[in-house]
């Protein structure tokens, strides 16, 4: 067996498989290849354009979330607001209220002064009248003296009705 043939056999079946792998089955290989790289190509597309649509509503869920927040917060300062209006009428009023109670309580015991004023020039004028008369019954033989307790009890019946 000579070595240039065994060569030339082996290189001619050798380009025979090519040419047949060429033909036969490359052609499916490569197609596959390609429809593979298409899918996947249009997988990585659709891919990115679901993450910037993600993205985008990401985007809008937090301004929504910003804008509920500020709402949220206006609502909270809206509501101190008129817990401090609410809370500064009641102490008005509670003011109010205290003058008023303060006036009465003011007005019951100048009312109660008045009174026990009156009932202890009540009850001085009976001590003064007694005393007059014990004097009276003493002095009684002098007239001049009688006359005058006379007199001076008089005006002080007189005051008692006052």
């Amino acid at each position: 067996m000579n070595l240039n043939a065994t060569i030339l056999g082996q290189a001619i079946s050798f380009f025979l498989f090519v040419f047949f792998c060429m033909k036969y089955i490359w052609p499916p290989i490569i197609f596959a290849i390609n429809s593979r790289q298409k899918e996947i190509s249009n997988s990585l597309l659709h891919v990115k354009i679901k993450k910037q649509e993600l993205d985008s509503y990401r985007e809008k869920i937090n301004n929504e979330i910003n804008i509920i927040k500020l709402n949220m917060k206006e609502i909270i300062n809206q509501t101190n607001q008129k817990k401090n209006n609410i809370l500064k009428k009641a102490n008005i009023q509670a003011q109010e209220e205290r003058k008023k109670i303060l006036k009465k309580t003011e007005d019951e015991i100048k009312i109660a002064y008045q009174k026990l004023k009156l009932q202890l020039n009540k009850e001085t004028s009976k001590i003064a009248i007694k005393i007059s008369e014990k004097i009276i019954k003493d002095n009684i033989n002098n007239k001049n003296a009688k006359n005058i307790i006379d007199n001076l009890i008089k005006v002080l019946n007189s005051r008692t009705l006052y």
